[in-house]
């Protein structure tokens, strides 16, 4: 049974709802449902419309994720809420939460797929997804660009349960550090909250990649060696990062995560635009090989870190081309693993042995003979003091480029920003690597070549068929998301100098 979906608890929230007028209907449904003697308390009424407010913006979230799959998960349990207990939903109650469903489903907005109880501690999730009018109206709506509310605090500390293998969340220390942390992440994201992020592709391959990406066992390519296990979502309006810490320490792991140009198959980064801007990415070259090196202080050898001398008939090595591209990847997966691996359970897909033709224990033997630095840190986890780092040296890419006004998007060990500012980049990721890792110069790969699947077509006489170029664009789900944010931007300039307000359209 596939669960994929979006989580509550975790969405953001829009700075204003984006539907006024029906979140107005939900509350009086929710009012006209009940039989009441005493008058409604302010309380009472801020905590409903909030409630139909964030339930509404999940079931619209769930919308623009194009997969027929993906439903928004509720948890209705009152276990599962407490006003200050860390692991608990803590901004929402379960009396609003469950009158809020019921008012949906009075209206024939939603579709309900009821929560199991597996045992006394742990239940599946209720699981909703729009219909009727609603589904309706937010077909016409389409989709838009949505202004968020910046969290304070994006810096989320975890721990691991060696017992059952599960991660659970523990409270963030508030330390000068933290808050440092905090800060930093919040002027990212404000950044990258004004901005329009999206693919310049077709209708038909955005969501046939949407589709792609929502089936049980998609391999992201932020995490090739293991499987999503209920597949990702395509949402372009996912674009805040939260930092997440390892291990429950603050110098463990770090990277930032959030972004939805983070999980995409690479084959299509090069389509990503800001703002309708062509971009470009530039990646830290053999960034982890590189850090191990400096941790012994000692100098990395000549030549690619990744190429272990498996060189078939004594073909010469040629990372950009077959095999060796092939056999890179796979060398490259392995390495990182070994540095993280701490269980020693890690073990490489059989068909990428087959194409290596070697076992794993050759293989691992090859790129410790490669690289006798990492015999001594095989097992110990160093991988996330490593991260630790990736993650120090991206803030400061991040933060060098906000004060020139350039958007970057964090992909792991590389960054994204509009094509004409990629020397800035360049430059950012040189100084940023340089003043973490001091006495070291970083290695970068070329920028990228932007793509777009709209090309011009002609017509027999050699003309511009401007016809369809006209209809390509004008039907374009990215061109229409770009032009939502113009509206919502113009219109918040116009309200904060006249003080008026754009009608909302009503079901």
């Amino acid at each position: 049974m596939k669960r994929i979906g979006l989580n509550l608890t975790t969405l953001p929230l829009p700075q204003t709802p984006l539907f006024p007028d029906l979140v107005d209907q939900l509350v009086q449904e929710c009012i006209d449902s009940k039989v009441r003697i005493n008058k409604i308390s302010k309380d009472s009424a801020d905590k409903r419309y909030k409630h139909c407010h964030i339930v509404l913006q999940g079931l619209y979230q769930v919308w623009c994720c194009m997969s027929s799959s993906a439903r928004l998960n509720v948890f209705l349990s009152p276990q599962y809420y407490h006003a200050s207990k860390l692991g608990k939903i803590n901004h929402l109650t379960q009396y609003f939460i469950q009158e809020t469903i019921e008012a949906l489903y009075a209206l024939g907005w939603i579709e309900v797929q009821e929560g199991l109880r597996l045992n006394v501690e742990e239940t599946l999730p209720t699981r909703l997804h729009a219909t009727g009018e609603l589904l309706d109206y937010f077909n016409k709506k389409g989709l838009i660009w949505t202004n968020y509310s910046v969290p304070l605090e994006s810096v989320v500390l975890k721990d691991y349960d060696r017992e059952n293998k599960e991660s659970f969340q523990v409270r963030v220390p508030k330390t000068p550090i933290v808050r440092k942390m905090n800060a930093n992440l919040r002027k990212i994201n404000e950044h990258l909250n004004q901005q329009a992020i999206c693919l310049h592709i077709s209708n038909d391959n955005l969501k046939s990649l949407a589709a792609r990406m929502s089936q049980p066992k998609y391999r992201s390519e932020w995490h090739r060696t293991y499987t999503e296990e209920y597949g990702k979502l395509l949402n372009f309006n996912q674009r805040l990062l939260r930092r997440i810490f390892a291990r429950g320490k603050l110098d463990h792991g770090g990277r930032f995560y959030g972004g939805w140009w983070q999980f995409i198959p690479s084959e299509f980064r090069p389509y990503i635009t800001i703002n309708g801007l062509a971009t470009t990415e530039i990646d830290f070259s053999e960034l982890h090989p590189r850090l191990l090196y400096a941790k012994v202080n000692k100098l990395p050898p000549e030549g690619d870190l990744y190429d272990i001398g498996l060189h078939p008939n004594g073909q010469e090595y040629d990372k950009t081309k077959e095999p060796y591209t092939t056999q890179r990847r796979i060398v490259k997966e392995a390495f990182n693993a070994l540095l993280n691996d701490e269980s020693g359970r890690y073990q490489v897909h059989k068909k990428d042995l087959t194409i290596l033709g070697i076992t794993y224990k050759e293989l691992k033997n090859l790129i410790v003979k490669r690289h006798p630095p990492l015999k001594d840190h095989v097992g110990k986890g160093v991988g996330l003091t490593f991260q630790f780092i990736d993650s120090q040296i991206a803030e400061r890419v991040m933060l060098k480029l906000i004060d020139k006004e350039i958007t970057c998007l964090p992909v792991h060990d590389s960054f994204i920003v509009p094509s004409h500012q990629w020397r800035e980049l360049k430059d950012a990721m040189d100084k940023a690597f340089s003043e973490i890792i001091s006495g070291s110069v970083a290695k970068l790969k070329p920028p990228t070549k932007f793509e777009s699947d709209f090309r011009m077509e002609f017509l027999p006489n050699g003309e511009l068929d401007r016809d369809a170029l006209y209809k390509m664009h004008g039907e374009a789900l990215h061109n229409k998301y770009l032009q939502s944010r113009r509206v919502i931007i113009d219109g918040r300039a116009m309200r904060s100098n006249r003080g008026t307000h754009s009608p909302s359209t009503p079901i």
